[in-house]
C-alpha cells in the first residue's frame, strides 16, 4: 500500500490497506496504514476512525496516539490531539519527536508559557536534538523573547551547522536579514502557524502588516471605479 501511494496511485493504496484491514480488522498497523491513506486524500472523519481502531488495538505504544494527534490535528481539534500528545510523552519519555509535537500543539492553543517550559525541560535531555532545539527556537521567537531565540539557535548550530532556520534568524537578529528566506524558516514557519495564522500573528507577535495593506489599498480605491 505504501509503494502504491509512493508512486501516486492513491485509489489502489486506500483498497490495499482496506483490503488489510477487511482481513486483519484489529491489526494496529493496519488500521494506521487505512488512516494514513485516507488522510493523505483529505478524508479526515475515517482517518480518525481508523486511527483510533489503531490505538484500541495497541494501547500501550505511544506512537499510535501521536499519530491520532496528527490527524485531529487537520481537524484543528487541537485540545484532543493535545491531551493525546501528552499521553504519547508519557508513554514514551525518551522520543523527542513527541514533545517537539506536543510542543506546537500548545503553540496552536496560544499556551505558549507552557510550550516553552515543556521545551526548556526536554533540551536538558535532549541537548543534540536539532528537531527540538529548532521548535523551542520558533516557539520563544513567536513569543517575542528574542535573546533566548538566539542562544538556542547557536546551541542548533553546534548541532546542525547547516540549519536554514537557524542560520536565517541569527541573520536577521544580527539586523543582515537575507533578501530571501531560507527554505527551512518559511517551511518552520508555516507549518506552525497555518492552522492558526491570524490568530498567532495578529496576536501573539501583534502583526499587523496585512490588515494596514488592506486599509492602504481601500483607502487609495476609494471612490474609483476598478471595473
Amino acid at each position: 500500500s505504501r509503494l502504491n501511494a509512493t508512486s501516486g496511485d492513491r485509489v489502489s493504496a486506500i483498497k490495499d490497506a482496506a483490503s488489510a484491514v477487511t482481513a486483519a480488522p484489529k491489526d494496529a498497523e493496519a488500521n494506521s496504514l487505512l488512516s494514513e491513506q485516507m488522510a493523505s486524500v483529505g478524508r479526515l472523519d475515517e482517518a480518525v476512525m481508523f486511527s483510533y481502531e489503531a490505538l484500541k488495538a495497541a494501547p500501550d505504544e505511544g506512537g499510535r496516539y501521536a499519530h491520532l494527534a496528527a490527524v485531529l490535528r487537520r481537524q484543528k481539534s487541537f485540545e484532543a490531539a493535545e491531551e493525546l500528545l501528552r499521553a504519547a510523552t508519557s508513554m514514551a519519555p525518551h522520543d523527542a519527536s513527541l514533545v517537539a509535537m506536543r510542543m506546537d500543539s500548545l503553540v496552536q492553543l496560544r499556551r505558549l508559557p507552557e510550550a516553552i517550559a515543556l521545551g526548556q525541560e526536554a533540551r536538558k535531555r535532549f541537548p543534540d536534538d536539532a528537531y527540538l532545539l529548532r521548535m523551542l527556537a520558533a516557539v520563544l521567537h513567536l513569543d517575542g523573547r528574542d535573546a533566548e531565540t538566539v542562544a538556542i539557535l547557536r546551541d542548533l548550530q553546534r548541532v546542525a551547522p547547516e540549519d536554514g532556520f537557524a542560520r536565517h534568524v541569527l541573520a536577521a537578529a544580527s539586523g543582515a536579514t537575507p533578501a530571501k528566506a531560507e527554505p527551512a524558516f518559511v517551511r518552520v514557519v508555516f507549518e506552525m502557524l497555518a492552522p492558526r495564522y491570524d490568530d498567532l500573528m495578529l496576536g501573539a507577535r501583534s502583526y499587523r502588516a496585512p490588515a494596514l495593506i488592506a486599509q492602504a489599498v481601500k483607502a487609495h480605491t476609494a471612490g474609483k471605479d476598478l471595473s
